[in-house]
């Protein structure tokens, strides 16, 4: 479940899987799996309207999240937007795995190169939630560190899309998602049963 990133909006099928964005490319030659993201969306917006993809849970055995994005740098705070997570987490209680969130930036030379972007409104909050993540008591059964694999940080000590990784400084490119399963970092064999 998750947004646009996790729906694989700026990444393409070039293969013979099908699978796209930042978590189906992963896991999907080794799992079935329901693609729940929805553009926008955040945790809060998934708990009050998504009756209907709700229920098709019931028949999931894990869930992996990349909620938080939308909440922060739509102006929540980080740990308004973990709790919402959090509430999500235990409305179903299944396994829960969770994503770190990459930066958005603007950039002067469409993302080129690392030291041409800046952060948006909303990056302090999103390192926040990354760290709320990360801590190892934050209760999930397992956490997919993306945000290394797809940003780096640039010498005014910000972090910035690594050249080739998004076009618009929000989404990952299929470059990206290619990279994030690479990594091995959203490990199929911790999705288990």
């Amino acid at each position: 479940i998750g947004d646009s990133r996790q729906s694989g909006y700026g990444d393409v099928a070039n293969d013979s899987t099908g699978n796209i964005g930042e978590v189906a490319r992963s896991i999907g030659e080794s799992l079935a799996y329901m693609q729940l993201g929805n553009t926008g969306e955040s945790a809060q917006g998934f708990l009050l309207s998504a009756a209907k993809r709700s229920l098709l849970i019931n028949y999931c055995t894990n869930i992996i999240s990349n909620f938080g994005v939308n909440s922060v740098f739509g102006g929540v705070t980080a740990s308004t937007a973990f709790t919402q997570i959090k509430n999500l987490q235990g409305r179903f209680c299944k396994k829960f795995c969770q994503l770190t969130i990459p930066t958005e930036t603007t950039s002067t030379d469409s993302w080129a190169t690392l030291d041409n972007q800046t952060p948006v409104l909303g990056e302090a909050e999103c390192l926040s939630l990354n760290t709320l993540i990360r801590n190892g008591t934050s209760g999930f059964n397992c956490v997919f560190d993306i945000e290394g694999v797809v940003n780096d940080v640039n010498t005014g000590g910000n972090r910035a899309w690594i050249s080739g990784h998004t076009t618009d400084g929000v989404h990952e490119t299929n470059t990206a998602n290619v990279a994030i399963k690479n990594s091995g970092i959203v490990d199929p064999s911790l999705i288990t049963r």
